[in-house]
């Protein structure tokens, strides 16, 4: 999969690979940022009740144009990630509806005029998953990931999941709304068992590798995983 580099347009590519398997002028960058909530333990239920809010929330089914201009706002302080436009989220979740059960909801302003915070997840099993979690830069935007997040919780509990994950770097603009909703980084040494992958990495220009080569400049989410 590739990605683009920002803010200029270098070209790199990157893919999930075993510890060890970098190919010439490839970097490691570590393990997956792979978080985990549990929300079920035997009969008892790991969720407390979303209390009601002021903001509205919908769920879309179909492309939605407004979710590039919601990217642009949450990317300004991102160094590499795959451009999460409109064309990317019909090509990775909305044309995979009737293959795969994903949900999206979004929070809009008053004036429904743009999409304040954006949610993405899905259960297989009895393990649901977060994939994608985005938010204008405002107070506002922010509260209504939070509360996505949320909701997301809730839902995937009630479809049956006793754990949700979710892909966040500790640098990246989601991680405190989902670290809110008891999200917490798997440990070492139980990550290496669920999920041994490393974000791999190469600069197809030698300006880019310094922003490639920086874990921290990184955005990831489980949309970038081909696996879910």
């Amino acid at each position: 999969m590739a990605g683009r580099l920002r803010p200029k347009a270098e070209t790199v590519e990157y893919r999930f690979a075993p510890r060890g398997a970098v190919e010439s002028g490839a970097v490691d960058l570590g393990p997956v940022p792979l978080l985990v909530r549990p929300v079920r333990l035997g009969p008892l239920r790991l969720v407390a009740p979303i209390a009601p809010a002021r903001v509205s929330v919908r769920e879309i089914t179909v492309r939605e144009p407004r979710l590039s201009r919601l990217w642009e706002r949450f990317c300004i302080d991102i160094g590499v990630a795959a451009e999460r436009d409109a064309a990317f989220f019909e090509r990775r979740v909305f044309q995979r509806m009737k293959e795969e059960r994903y949900r999206v909801l979004i929070v809009e302003d008053g004036d429904r005029y743009a999409v304040r915070a954006a949610c993405v997840f899905t259960t297989r099993g009895t393990t649901g998953y977060v994939l994608e979690l985005l938010h204008d830069r405002t107070v506002a935007g922010m509260r209504a990931a939070s509360r996505l997040a949320g909701i997301a919780v809730r839902e995937l509990a009630d479809a049956g999941a006793a754990m949700v994950h979710a892909w966040s770097l500790a640098s990246s603009g989601s991680f405190p709304m989902l670290a809110r909703h008891a999200f917490v980084p798997m440990p070492a040494r139980a990550l290496a068992k669920v999920d041994p992958r490393h974000l791999v990495a190469r600069a197809l220009d030698d300006e880019a590798a310094p922003f490639v080569t920086e874990r921290d400049r990184w955005y990831v989410s489980l949309l970038d995983d081909d696996r879910v």
